[in-house]
């Protein structure tokens, strides 16, 4: 079974891609982790795991855990597990990569104690991969945008991030800076 599917997203992606490899790696041994956290085995997927869990007995540590990842880090992780293309940052690779080698060595020396990891895997790293994906999406968009004005106007820009066009100065601009055109717009 695909691992994006066990936590609850069915989404086609190119699983040869170093980033995909790398990110499926982590998120195995996440879900490898998280049934060995709750003494589980045979689970097919996040919800049936949420579901046994939840009719065990649990000391309050285990308990508050199995919230948090109810509430909110399963949906952090379902929006990360979407971006399939994430391919101009090596770091990002460098960083799941690090991610997985610390989650497995606590695995093995640590196992009561990897909660703190599990969290930091959720909360530290997966906002970082969203926004490199997103940067990278928004790139794209500026190259739309930029494609569809006429030739004879040019305009000086930067990285931007999330860009809007205001339609009244035909300018793009983010919240850092603003896109000026080098010659006015006719």
């Amino acid at each position: 079974m695909n691992i994006r599917v066990w936590f609850g997203v069915d989404v086609n992606y190119d699983q040869e891609t170093l980033f995909n490899k790398s990110l499926d790696s982590l998120l195995t041994l996440y879900a490898k982790a998280l049934t060995q956290y709750f003494h589980l085995e045979m689970i097919n997927n996040v919800s049936e795991l949420i579901t046994v869990t939840k009719t065990k007995e649990l000391d309050i540590g285990r308990r508050m855990f199995l919230d948090w990842l109810e509430n909110a880090g399963l949906i952090e992780i379902k929006e990360t597990i979407t971006y399939t293309s994430v391919s101009r940052d090596n770091n990002i690779i460098n960083e799941i990569e690090y991610e997985y080698y610390l989650l497995e060595d606590e695995m093995v020396y640590e196992p009561n104690e990897i909660r703190a990891l599990l969290i930091r895997v959720v909360m530290g790293l997966f906002p970082r991969v969203k926004k490199i994906a997103e940067y990278e999406f928004s790139s794209f968009l500026v190259k739309m945008v930029f494609s569809t004005f006429e030739p004879s106007v040019a305009f000086a820009t930067r990285n931007t991030w999330m860009p809007k066009v205001d339609s009244q100065y035909d300018v793009v601009y983010d919240d850092k800076e603003i896109t000026r055109p080098i010659r006015p717009c006719a």
